[in-house]
């Protein structure tokens, strides 16, 4: 290539790619090579260092360049070459003109205002515009981690509520005299119950640490078939863990409020088994509510009932037909009335209890 002129390839190539592809890539691939040739024929360190314009053979200068002629039969108009005295410029470049017969290639002034908008686009953001983009995107997902955890928080209370306990403040605090609170036939301490509960006043039901685990499990379990049926499966997944993290929580606290568990050891180990009893459940419940009644009352005969082998049959069976009977009015509820209407003698849980 010449350092003032195209030859016949380039002008097809730069006429092929205006012609043909996009704008966009047209106007980029013509600004780079107006650049490229402009730094061949303008030869700017040179000039700077010389002082004088770059001189040319006569060969060069009195015969017209063969890509000058061959680009005057196409009808592409193109300034002839200059002399050996005359200086190269940045008009003899052929893209200078706005007007030409190159397909619709863009001027000089709109190469420019193209390369700095490229250039703005490529720039990054800066911290203030990175902070208010991230806080954009976190807004909605922390808002809604809230409301999960205030809404689970709630339905929780009603949950553990069903069959709650309490052991009196002297029976506590005279634990360490040997005068602690009476000991069920496992060992476990005997509470008293907080209010009237089906739980304690119909099935007979020890108000054990172990049966309000396991009756708050039961509830839990029925809240979590509803949760399993959520617009998105992440909703769900952060429901049934804050289900689980209150119930942890509250567990943790009676521990040390009734019971008297000052080690964190102690506790932890008692928690983890907690964790895997919540497991057990859920799989022994979900078998049972897919293969039959009889399944179904093993499950609750061994985490209720703690396998008691002189138990009543017919209060298990009263269990089966509660938990049928749940599954189905809490399947069919909206989950804010779930959250609202739960509680109460006319609640949720009452309704399923008298029926």
């Amino acid at each position: 290539m010449n350092s003032s002129t195209l030859c016949t390839r380039c002008l097809r190539t730069f006429r092929h790619s205006v012609g043909t592809g996009s704008r966009a890539n047209s106007y980029r691939s013509f600004s780079s090579a107006v650049q490229r040739y402009e730094q061949a024929a303008d030869l700017p360190g040179q000039r700077a260092t010389t002082g004088r314009p770059l001189k040319r053979t006569n060969a060069t200068s009195s015969i017209p360049s063969r890509a000058a002629a061959t680009a005057t039969t196409h009808g592409i108009t193109t300034k002839p070459e200059p002399s050996a005295t005359e200086p190269i410029t940045q008009s003899s470049s052929p893209y200078a003109s706005s007007q030409n017969n190159v397909g619709d290639m863009p001027s000089a002034e709109e190469v420019s205002q193209m390369q700095k908008q490229i250039q703005r686009g490529m720039q990054p953001d800066s911290i203030v515009t990175r902070l208010a983009k991230g806080l954009r995107k976190t807004a909605k997902s922390t808002t809604d981690t809230y409301v999960i955890y205030g809404e689970t928080e709630r339905i929780f209370k009603v949950c553990a509520k069903q069959a709650d306990y309490t052991i009196p403040e002297d029976q506590r605090t005279s634990i360490l005299t040997g005068k602690g609170p009476p000991k069920a036939a496992d060992g476990a301490d005997l509470g008293q119950p907080v209010g009237p509960s089906w739980w304690y006043d119909t099935l007979g039901l020890e108000p054990t640490f172990a049966t309000w685990s396991q009756v708050t499990y039961l509830h839990m379990y029925i809240i979590t078939l509803r949760f399993r049926d959520l617009e998105t499966p992440a909703a769900s997944r952060d429901y049934q863990r804050y289900l689980n993290e209150h119930f942890s929580h509250a567990a943790e606290d009676k521990m040390v409020l009734l019971h008297n568990m000052s080690a964190r050891s102690i506790r932890n180990k008692y928690l983890k088994d907690l964790f895997l009893q919540w497991r057990g459940c859920l799989t022994a419940y979900d078998e049972g509510l897919v293969k039959g009644d009889a399944v179904l009352a093993g499950a609750i005969w061994r985490n209720v009932f703690r396998g008691d082998e002189n138990v009543d049959w017919e209060k298990v069976a009263q269990v089966v037909s509660f938990l049928r009977n749940a599954t189905r009015t809490f399947g069919n509820q909206d989950l804010y009335d779930i959250v609202h209407q739960a509680d109460g003698p006319k609640g949720l849980w009452a309704q399923t209890h008298a029926s």
